[in-house]
């Protein structure tokens, strides 16, 4: 009887085996998709995380939270600052070719390296608490009213006090960008963050606000025409 049963079941036939494995391979490219998501997606988690410590940030430096400068330092003149509120206040260093940024605490002390005054905090007096790098190299952190800029920082001292190197819209605000800049004509996205408004009477109102943006690089001017085989002479 057992050997009748055996004899008596099929095999897969080689089309049968065909299709199981197409609906494999679909289901898992949708599985693929849907755990990478889109670059849309990125940009929009990136926007969201860079809003959640920027929050994080300007809470440090509106609750006047002290810091232990011995504890986060070796330079014996920031070590001595010992446990207070940071002169400087709190605040973030942008560094756009690398895509990332820094939150920093503002020791308010000069450091040696090259760089202080274009990244807005020094790397051997002010301690960073944290650094957020993008994974994606063609997504950029930056400055959204002044694009060459390669370095940038604000930092903030009070509720309404900003020193920062962000350049002012027409309209009186700091704003920040989370930007995928494809070539032409592919789609581009952006995420926008006001950080601060200059108010009419000199204050900065720092009201933080979001949003997304999707747009197309404009196409390029036209030029002569070369030929590809003397172009590579």
């Amino acid at each position: 009887m057992l050997k009748k049963i055996f004899s008596n079941q099929k095999g897969l036939t080689f089309i049968e085996l065909m299709i199981a494995i197409a609906i494999i391979v679909i289901i898992s490219a949708i599985s693929v998709v849907y755990i990478k998501g889109t670059v849309k997606d990125e940009v929009e988690r990136a926007t969201d995380q860079w809003a959640a410590d920027i929050r994080y940030t300007r809470n440090l430096a509106v609750s006047r939270t002290v810091f232990d400068f011995a504890t986060f330092s070796t330079n014996p003149s920031v070590i001595a600052l010992g446990e207070i509120y940071p002169p400087g206040g709190y605040g973030i260093s942008i560094d756009k070719p690398a895509g990332l940024y820094k939150i920093f605490v503002d020791s308010g002390i000069d450091g040696s390296d090259i760089d202080s005054s274009a990244l807005g905090y020094d790397t051997d007096t002010d301690p960073v608490i944290k650094t957020e790098t993008l994974t994606n190299s063609l997504i950029k952190f930056g400055d959204l009213n002044n694009t060459s800029a390669n370095n940038n920082y604000f930092s903030f001292k009070s509720e309404n006090s900003l020193d920062t190197n962000l350049v002012l819209s027409a309209y009186g605000k700091y704003q920040v960008e989370v930007d995928y800049k494809p070539a032409y004509p592919a789609k581009g996205y952006r995420g926008i963050l006001s950080i601060g408004e200059l108010s009419t009477d000199g204050y900065i109102l720092l009201n933080l606000g979001k949003s997304l943006q999707e747009y197309t690089q404009p196409a390029p001017p036209p030029g002569n025409k070369v030929d590809p085989v003397m172009q590579l002479i």
